[in-house]
C-alpha cells in the first residue's frame, strides 16, 4: 500500500474557486499530552507514547530505541498510518475518531513481531470532520453552472459509513447519509459570488467539529 495519509481534498488545493479556512482556527485547542499507560512491550522498540488532539485528529507521539518504520494499527490489525522515525527517535502517527470516546490501536516497527497497545482517547477529535471532494476540474464545471443559472449543485463528502452529513450553504442545510464506501452525496444550492459552506458529520450521537470554507463563483 502506499504509506501516506490525504488530509485534504482536491479542491483543497484550488485558490481561485475555494477559500478554505485555517484549520487550526476551527479546532479545539491543542489537549494536554498525555502519556500512554501502556507498558514497553518486550521485544519492542517502542520506549513511550504520548498523545494529544490536534485540528480534529489524534497525534502519537511515539519514542523509540531503534531507527526504522513505524505504524499504528487499529483493532483488526489494519495499519492506519506509518511513517519513519526521525534522528531523535520519535515518530508522530495520526489517527483519525470513528464516534467512540476511545479506541484501541497498536504500534509496531516493520520488521519486529512485538507490539505496544494505545488506548487513543478521542475528546473532540472523536469524529473527524467530513471532507469535501470536489475536484479542480469538478470545481471548475460548478463554476460555469451556477453563473450559467444551475444553482443546485452536488457534492460528494468522506465521512463515517452510515454518518449523516449535513451541509449547510448561505444558511440552508440540506443532508446525505455515507454509504458503507464512505462518501455521503450531498445537493446544495449555490449562488454567484462568495458562498459560505459548514460542513460537519452525526454519528450515534456524536457530532464533529464543523469544517468551514467557502466557494467563489465568479
Amino acid at each position: 500500500m502506499n504509506r501516506h495519509i490525504t488530509t485534504i481534498g482536491a479542491a483543497a488545493a484550488l485558490g481561485v474557486a475555494l477559500s478554505l479556512a485555517p484549520v487550526m482556527a476551527n479546532a479545539a485547542p491543542l489537549a494536554t499530552p498525555t502519556a500512554s499507560s501502556a507498558p514497553q512491550a518486550s521485544g519492542s522498540s517502542v520506549t513511550s507514547v504520548a498523545q494529544r488532539v490536534v485540528a480534529g485528529r489524534v497525534v502519537l507521539t511515539v519514542q523509540v530505541s531503534q531507527p526504522g518504520f513505524y505504524s499504528v494499527r487499529d483493532a483488526a490489525g489494519h495499519e492506519v498510518d506509518a511513517r519513519q522515525s526521525d534522528a531523535s527517535g520519535t515518530v508522530r502517527l495520526i489517527v483519525f475518531g470513528s464516534g467512540k470516546a476511545a479506541e484501541q490501536f497498536t504500534v509496531v516497527r516493520d520488521g519486529e513481531t512485538a507490539t505496544t497497545p494505545v488506548t487513543v482517547a478521542f475528546g473532540d477529535a472523536a469524529l473527524p470532520a467530513p471532507i469535501d471532494q470536489s475536484s479542480v476540474q469538478q470545481i471548475e464545471a460548478m463554476n460555469r453552472a451556477v453563473l450559467a443559472g444551475d444553482v443546485d449543485q452536488t457534492i460528494d463528502y468522506t465521512a463515517q459509513p452510515g454518518a449523516t452529513v449535513r451541509v449547510t450553504v448561505n444558511g440552508v442545510t440540506t443532508s446525505g447519509v455515507a454509504g458503507a464506501d464512505g462518501i455521503a452525496t450531498v445537493t446544495s444550492a449555490f449562488a454567484a459570488g462568495e458562498n459560505a459552506v459548514s460542513v460537519v458529520q452525526t454519528l450515534n450521537g456524536v457530532s464533529s467539529t464543523p469544517s468551514t470554507y467557502s466557494y467563489d463563483f465568479s
